[in-house]
C-alpha cells in the first residue's frame, strides 16, 4: 500500500515492545516504540502516528488512562487509541472507551485480535480525518469539447507519475477538479488529497497553514498545529491561487520540495514529507516568473506538466452536458423534477460569455430549476427576457440596474427644477454635497440655470 500507515506501542515492557512492533512490521505498519508517556508525547509531537497500542498500567496505575484523557482533548488530529492490558477488568474497558478509546485487548494479544483491531482502528481514523481536513467534491468533469479530451488526455498521462502539475485557467474554470482527477488516477489515490486557497489566508497565517506551528509559537498558539504539507503527506497537496503567495512563502514551497522536509513554526526540527505537489493560478504565471514577481526556480519546479484549461466560452460543446448534468443535480436537491427545458434556455446559454465559467454556469442551473414551475424552466419564469429568440439577453445585474435607475431619477429631478441642483436637492431629499457628489460619479452632465 502506498499509504504510509504508523503505528506507536506504548508500553514499559521490552518483551512485549518487540513482540507487538515485529507482527505489525510484517503487515505493513511503520512502528514507533515508547516506554513512557513523556517518550509518546514527544514522538506524537514528531510523527502523524494513526493508531497508538497504549498500556493502561505504565509507571503508575491508570497512567494510560489518564495519558487517553490527554490525547483525546490536546491534539488537533489525535491517533485512534487501542488500549491493552494484562490486567483488565470489564470497568476499565467501560472507561477507556468513554473516554474516547477505539478497542481494549488484553495481552498478550493473539496475532489475528491484534491485526483485526488494528486495520479497523486504521480505516476508521483515515475516514475520520478525510472529513475533517479534506475537502470533498462530487462534480464530475463533463464535456464533449475536442479541448476537454485533450485535457483528459494529459490528465491520464501524467496521473502515475509524481511530476508536479501546474494548472493553469480562469476563475471557475475547474482546475481544482483537474488536480483532483490527477490525484485519483495516481498511486497516491489512497492517500490524502489536502488542498489550500492562497488568496482566501491571511499573508500571517499561510506559513502556519502550510508548515503547521508548535504549541506556544505565537500569540494564539495554544496547541501544536500540523499545517497542510503534513497532513498530505503520501498523498497530493493542491496548492491553489499559488500566484497570490508572497516571494518569502514561495522560497519556503521550494525548499520543502526539494528537500522534502518542513519545519513547523517555531521549531527547528525537520520534518520529512513525501508530497506530490498540484499547483493551480488564474494569472499569467510564466510572465510574473520573467519579471521576478513569482520566483522562476519554483515555477520550474511547478511547471513540469502544464494544464491549460480554456474558459467555458471558448468550448461551447462543453456548456449544454454541463447545464445538464446541474440540472440533474438541483432537480433531486431541491425535489423539483424538470420534465421541460424551453430551447430559449439552450440558445440562451450558448450565447453567454460566461465571465464565471462553470461556477457560473452551475448557479445559473440552481436559479432555473429554483423558479421552474410544474417542471417547466424557461427564460419567462428566471425573469430573463430577450429582444429576439437567441439574443443576449437585455437583463442587467442588480447593481447596474441600481445605477441606471438613480442616474435617471437625479435626470428627472434636474429637469424638473431647470438645472438647478439646490431645488433638485431638495425635491430628492437629499444634501446638496452629497447630490453634487453623486452627479459627479454617474457622469450626469447639467447645466445651472
Amino acid at each position: 500500500m502506498w499509504f504510509n500507515m504508523k503505528i506507536l506501542i506504548v508500553d514499559d515492557e521490552k518483551n512485549i515492545q518487540k513482540l507487538l512492533s515485529d507482527i505489525l512490521k510484517d503487515n505493513g505498519w511503520a512502528t514507533f516504540v515508547a516506554g513512557d508517556v513523556q517518550e509518546a508525547d514527544r514522538i506524537l509531537q514528531r510523527e502523524f502516528i494513526d493508531v497508538m497500542l497504549l498500556d493502561v498500567f505504565l509507571q503508575h496505575e491508570r497512567q494510560g488512562l489518564d495519558f487517553l484523557k490527554k490525547v483525546r482533548t490536546t491534539y488537533e488530529f489525535p491517533p485512534e487509541v487501542i488500549m491493552i492490558t494484562g490486567h483488565g477488568s470489564i470497568e476499565m474497558a467501560v472507561e477507556a472507551l468513554r473516554d474516547g478509546a477505539y478497542d481494549f485487548i488484553e495481552k498478550p494479544p493473539s496475532m489475528e485480535r491484534l491485526l483485526l483491531a488494528t486495520s479497523h482502528a486504521y480505516d476508521w481514523i483515515r475516514s475520520i480525518r478525510k472529513n475533517l481536513y479534506i475537502k470533498e467534491e462530487n462534480t464530475p468533469i463533463i464535456g464533449e469539447s475536442s479541448q476537454l479530451k485533450k485535457i483528459m488526455d494529459i490528465v491520464h498521462s501524467v496521473a502515475p507519475t509524481d511530476g508536479s502539475v501546474l494548472v493553469t485557467g480562469e476563475s471557475g474554470v475547474g482546475k481544482e477538479l483537474i488536480a483532483r482527477s490527477i490525484h485519483l488516477n495516481s498511486k497516491r489515490k489512497e492517500g490524502p488529497f489536502v488542498v489550500i486557497n492562497s488568496a482566501a489566508i491571511p499573508e500571517e497565517l499561510v506559513e502556519s497553514e502550510l508548515f503547521g506551528h508548535e504549541k506556544g509559537a505565537f500569540t494564539n498558539a495554544m496547541k501544536l498545529k500540523r499545517g497542510k504539507f503534513e497532513l498530505a503527506d503520501s498523498g497530493t497537496l493542491f496548492l491553489d491561487e499559488i500566484g497570490d503567495m508572497s516571494l518569502k512563502t514561495q522560497s519556503k514551497i521550494l525548499r520543502a520540495i526539494q528537500e522534502k522536509t518542513i519545519e513547523r513554526v517555531g521549531s527547528e526540527s525537520h520534518l520529512n514529507v513525501n508530497v506530490r505537489i498540484i499547483a493551480a493560478t488564474n494569472k499569467a504565471i510564466a510572465e510574473m516568473a520573467s519579471s521576478g514577481t513569482f520566483r522562476e526556480d519554483l515555477y520550474y519546479r511547478l511547471n513540469v506538466v502544464t494544464v491549460d484549461i480554456l474558459p467555458l466560452r471558448e468550448r461551447t460543446r462543453d456548456i449544454t452536458p454541463l447545464f445538464d448534468h446541474y440540472i440533474g443535480y438541483f432537480s433531486a436537491e431541491y425535489g423539483k423534477p424538470v420534465r421541460e427545458i424551453d430551447d430559449d434556455i439552450y440558445a440562451y446559454i450558448i450565447d453567454c460569455q460566461w465571465p464565471g465559467n462553470v461556477r457560473e454556469l452551475k448557479n445559473f442551473a440552481e436559479r432555473a430549476v429554483i423558479f421552474s414551475r410544474e417542471g417547466v424552466i424557461s427564460l419567462g419564469r428566471m425573469n430573463i427576457f430577450t429582444t429576439s429568440r437567441g439574443d443576449k439577453a437585455d437583463f442587467k445585474k442588480l447593481a447596474d440596474a441600481r445605477i441606471q435607475f438613480e442616474k435617471e431619477y437625479i435626470m428627472n429631478a434636474l429637469t424638473a427644477s431647470k438645472g438647478n441642483v439646490a431645488s433638485s436637492a431638495r425635491l430628492l431629499g437629499m444634501d446638496r454635497s452629497n447630490l453634487l457628489k453623486k452627479i459627479k460619479a454617474l457622469g450626469i452632465e447639467i447645466e445651472n440655470s
